[in-house]
């Protein structure tokens, strides 16, 4: 348990005795391999996004925001925290004034816009059924005009309407309400063009917005890319949110080493800068990071092991 934060360990333990067989109230059931409800990562995840949702102190309120990347079809992580948030806001129950005032968010991105279509399917199918979620609950932004091939200054404004777009639609998803919200982003999280400012990278946008809208530090940023991208650190600057849970953090050319340098402070003299974090236990020597271990832990999986959580502050679990 962290000062302020969320008990991850006693939801944890609600779910599932020690043969790790749910026992109650269980997340959904994800198919086709996705990460799940079977992991224990994928357990956290909807424990964190269930606390987060349930929030009733003006202080804490305002943390009930999700970024993840990338949404892909809809289903494991993305329906994980979806799910989650809707269960926290119904245990809230209704709005009071003094409580918080806009709906729990989740944002997650998807560059392909098939899959995108695709996310919001799962999503609404799934929220519809379990929670009797209305058509909007689940809604889907395209800001794709700023992926083409084109003259610098054609790029920039393409960018700056897709920008436009994106921070209009969180701040109208975000509105006070009964339930929680789902926007599902057509678009890529990062432009990649290295004469557009940093501030037009989409991500940048969202956790702009998001904080705009909730108040607060963004609640949970969820990483799992199939690459190192270090333009992660401008979602981590710009963003500074208050939980970062990574997957897959021993894997070569994933995110494993944004886990390692939120521990450790910063890189290490000598190591190459995307080392991944081998083990978590032994990642914060000195207590030089920002960020303390919540939670930690291995799984195996066809060619995939690994996973990770941290939370920003100097307790941990």
């Amino acid at each position: 348990r962290v000062e302020g934060g969320v008990d991850l360990q006693s939801c944890l333990d609600s779910l599932a005795g020690g043969s790790g067989e749910v026992r109650e109230e269980p997340p959904p059931r994800v198919e086709g391999g996705e990460l799940g409800r079977e992991l224990v990562f994928g357990r956290a995840l909807w424990c964190l996004s269930k606390s987060l949702a349930a929030r009733t102190s003006p202080e804490l309120a305002a943390t009930a925001t999700v970024l993840e990347l990338f949404a892909k079809d809809g289903g494991g992580s993305t329906l994980l925290v979806a799910d989650g948030l809707f269960r926290g806001r119904r245990q809230q129950g209704p709005v009071r004034e003094g409580q918080m005032a806009h709906r729990p968010l989740l944002v997650t991105f998807e560059a392909q816009i098939e899959r995108a279509l695709a996310a919001k399917t799962t999503l609404h199918g799934h929220l519809r059924a379990h929670h009797g979620a209305p058509d909007e609950a689940v809604r889907i932004v395209d800001v794709r005009a700023g992926l083409v091939d084109a003259a610098v200054a054609d790029v920039r404004a393409a960018t700056k309407k897709d920008a436009a777009s994106l921070r209009q639609a969180i701040r109208e998803a975000s509105v006070r309400g009964e339930g929680a919200v789902a926007l599902v982003v057509a678009g890529a999280p990062h432009h990649l063009h290295p004469e557009l400012e940093d501030d037009l990278s989409l991500g940048v946008v969202a956790c702009q917005a998001l904080i705009a809208a909730g108040g607060g530090a963004l609640g949970l940023l969820v990483l799992d890319p199939s690459s190192p991208t270090v333009e992660t650190l401008l979602l981590l600057r710009h963003c500074r949110p208050r939980y970062v849970m990574v997957h897959n953090t021993n894997l070569e050319h994933h995110s494993g080493w944004v886990a390692r340098l939120l521990l450790e402070g910063g890189p290490s003299a000598g190591r190459y800068r995307y080392t991944p974090l081998a083990d978590w236990r032994a990642a914060r020597p000195g207590g030089r990071g920002p960020f303390a271990p919540v939670l930690g832990g291995t799984h195996e999986l066809p060619g995939v092991a690994g996973d990770g959580a941290t939370h920003r502050g100097g307790h941990s679990a």
